[in-house]
């Protein structure tokens, strides 16, 4: 039995999965929590295989509860679950420690699919066009600009093109306003844009509609 943890912050996506996994016999949904905040004192209290997680979180840091994963529950695997493109944020989250990466454009029977090879082989996977699963994932080998960002900067990267400002992003992140200057220079450098207007109109490209 898949013991699977829902953290999203809205509402829909839990029903969602209680709809697909109610006939899927060897997976155990938990109750679902909806902010970070939620994590601790949920993983304390239950045994999870899985937990599945937004990357959009309000106030709450993706790579930081990754690394929260990784140090104190290493058994517990991660795949992120979103609506943002895989091929901006997929290698950097899988860097930071994610097993997996899906679109949430993804069909239910390769959510499943993912869901057991991750749990059973504890290897990587992506969303590949949203209606194919790829493996086998070379983290060394970026397929573009994006995939050579640090997993900061690219969480960095997400809040920027959301329309935040520095000091909304700092506070978020728990650093200051001059390291987040500090790290979007670096990324206008690596994307080999000059300011943040083309940085913008560059990344929203493969945003899907």
């Amino acid at each position: 039995m898949i013991q699977i943890l829902v953290l999203d912050p809205h509402p829909i996506i839990h029903l969602g999965f209680k709809t697909i996994f109610t006939c899927q016999p060897k997976i155990n949904l938990l109750p679902g929590i909806y902010k970070h905040k939620q994590l601790d004192p949920t993983l304390k209290n239950y045994s999870v295989d899985l937990l599945i997680m937004e990357l959009d979180l309000l106030n709450g840091s993706p790579v930081s509860i990754l690394k929260y994963i990784a140090s104190h529950h290493p058994n517990i695997k991660t795949i992120i679950f979103s609506h943002q493109p895989v091929n901006v944020f997929a290698l950097s989250l899988l860097k930071a420690g994610a097993h997996g990466y899906l679109s949430k454009r993804t069909p239910s029977n390769l959510l499943i699919e993912a869901i057991q090879f991750v749990t059973n082989k504890g290897e990587k996977v992506i969303s590949k066009h949203h209606n194919e699963l790829e493996y086998k994932i070379n983290l060394n080998r970026p397929r573009n600009k994006y995939g050579e960002l640090s997993p900061r900067e690219i969480e960095i990267l997400r809040h920027l093109i959301d329309g935040k400002r520095n000091i909304t992003i700092a506070e978020e992140l728990n650093i200051s306003q001059k390291t987040v200057n500090t790290y979007k220079n670096r990324i206008l450098e690596k994307l080999g844009t000059n300011n943040f207007h083309e940085l913008y109109t560059q990344t929203k490209l493969f945003i899907p509609i």
